[in-house]
């Protein structure tokens, strides 16, 4: 075994290159340090936990850490992140606010303390972090990509003045520019386009920046097909081949009422999750890893990853006996307390998609809520975000045949479980809401609430794509949008014409 300096480099070397788990495999060898040896061996472990969002491992750590001495930003960062994923935005500030004194100038800070504020409605106290780096970048005539957010954010709030609009053209201009920071720019000009109800140049940016993330994407190797994508729903099938498929005889927790809110990315979850969470007796836990990490860790610490490939974990799961799986339910239900005290409350990260057979069978009384938009609604809404992430996106034909195939999953889910899988139309929910609601709610067994009518005004930190438009309440300017966009999603609307004509909305 190395020296522990030795070993604290080569983890912090792993962190930065993002091998987390090899980063913490590193710290286990560091046995019996104390002082400011440990203080750095927790720095390292709370890291990569946050990275991971291993969000109970980050706790404990963070309560070992706290009784150092703080007084590095490194450290005061790291408590801040916690308590970000933690879905608590004040005390995530606090830390931020005490870093940003130990470094004035320093954009990432800032950056994420206008966050703090953003996620929490508060645009005025956000913009005055955000223009504080941009009149840092203009005056350095220069740009990062990490500080193209907090023009990101200003052209999201309509508050880029023509002096930084100016600023970003021309950085376009640049011939050493990165093609990720390029196109950033792209869809951060279109954005302010927007904003400001110049469609024609909105279309113009984002025709440029998608045909640019997916160059991207395709170097990466992130490329999305079809077939991919269909052997993916087959497979679901075959494993989830019944309500209750032969190797999941599992007795399923009934303390908790997990509500899982499912969809395709920008199709209303956000406003879902804030009207559910408006209710006196449902808690939020956002866009929660609590399933992903529970499977994760139980798969990883038995040993049985025997599968390999695209949809591993898929198949892996099934080797869990019950003991296995009654911890990933345990180890769920244990994540989320983190993030609420209530019995009942959301789930709304999207790839839960893949577990409704799971899930139905470890929480007895786990419901389901699929949020249907029209598809060309949200094709729309997918390209006007920078998303490289999700490879479909960036392509208007790809989006659909994926919305057809998350459809044809979500349309087996409802068939294998019809009283705990519930379809919201979007459209019939802004234009309708009290019925609409009423009608989950009943769904749900809750009583009706009135303040669930006024989710907008709450004070909760809100930290999706959609923050902004949740806090305006509920309105009918996002239907049937894709008209204003038909030359930017005109090969989805062929194909809506054609091969996938039964996705159509009436």
């Amino acid at each position: 075994m190395g020296s522990v300096n030795s070993l604290l480099a080569d983890a912090n070397a792993l962190l930065l290159e993002g091998r987390y788990l090899q980063a913490l495999k590193l710290t286990e060898q560091m046995v019996d340090v104390k002082g400011g040896q440990l203080q750095k061996v927790l720095y390292v472990q709370l890291y990569a936990y946050n990275a991971l969002q291993y969000l109970e491992e980050s706790f404990e750590t963070a309560k070992k850490l706290s009784k150092f001495n703080l007084k590095s930003k490194k450290n005061l960062l790291e408590f801040a992140c916690l308590y970000t994923l933690l879905g608590k935005s004040k005390q995530a500030r606090k830390y931020l606010q005490a870093a940003l004194k130990l470094a004035p100038k320093d954009n990432l800070l800032a950056i994420e303390l206008g966050l703090t504020f953003e996620h929490e409605g508060n645009n005025e106290s956000a913009l005055k972090f955000y223009q504080q780096v941009a009149q840092r970048c203009l005056g350095q005539n220069t740009i990062s990509y990490a500080n193209l957010n907090a023009f990101n954010r200003m052209a999201g709030i309509g508050d880029l003045s023509d002096k930084q609009r100016i600023f970003l053209r021309d950085l376009l201009d640049t011939k050493a520019l990165e093609k990720s920071t390029a196109c950033q720019i792209m869809f951060i000009l279109a954005k302010d386009a927007r904003f400001s109800g110049d469609i024609d140049n909105d279309i113009r940016w984002l025709l440029t920046a998608n045909q640019l993330a997916g160059q991207i994407e395709s170097e990466k190797g992130l490329r999305w097909t079809k077939g991919k994508s269909e052997k993916f729903t087959r497979e679901l099938k075959e494993v989830f081949d019944r309500p209750c498929p032969e190797w999941l005889e599992v007795k399923g927790r009934g303390d908790i009422q997990p509500i899982f809110i499912l969809a395709m990315p920008r199709s209303g979850t956000t406003l879902i999750e804030q009207i559910l969470g408006a209710h006196s007796d449902v808690g939020n836990t956002g866009e929660s890893m609590a399933m992903q990490v529970a499977l994760v860790k139980s798969i990883s610490k038995l040993g049985l990853s025997k599968y390999s490939g695209e949809n591993a974990m898929l198949h892996n799961v099934t080797l869990l006996d019950n003991v296995g799986l009654e911890k990933v339910a345990d180890s769920y239900a244990s994540y989320c307390r983190l993030l609420t005290n209530k019995r009942v409350y959301t789930d709304k990260n999207l790839s839960n998609v893949k577990w409704v057979g799971l899930l139905a069978n470890l929480f007895s009384k786990a419901k389901f809520i699929h949020v249907v938009r029209d598809p060309l609604d949200s094709c729309t809404s997918l390209m006007q975000q920078n998303l490289q992430n999700i490879p479909y996106s960036t392509n208007p034909k790809h989006t659909l045949l994926e919305y057809a195939e998350y459809r044809k999953q979500m349309d087996y889910w409802r068939d294998l479980y019809p009283d705990r899988v519930y379809y919201i139309e979007y459209e019939k929910l802004v234009s309708n809401p009290e019925t609409e609601l009423k009608l989950i709610f009943k769904f749900l067994g809750l009583t009706w609430d009135d303040r669930v009518l006024d989710f907008s005004s709450r004070e909760n930190s809100v930290r999706t794509p959609s923050g902004g438009q949740v806090r305006q309440g509920l309105n009918v300017r996002s239907v049937q949008k894709w008209h204003k966009y038909k030359v930017l999603i005109q090969p989805a609307i062929d194909c809506l014409e054609g091969e996938l004509s039964w996705l159509k909305c009436d």
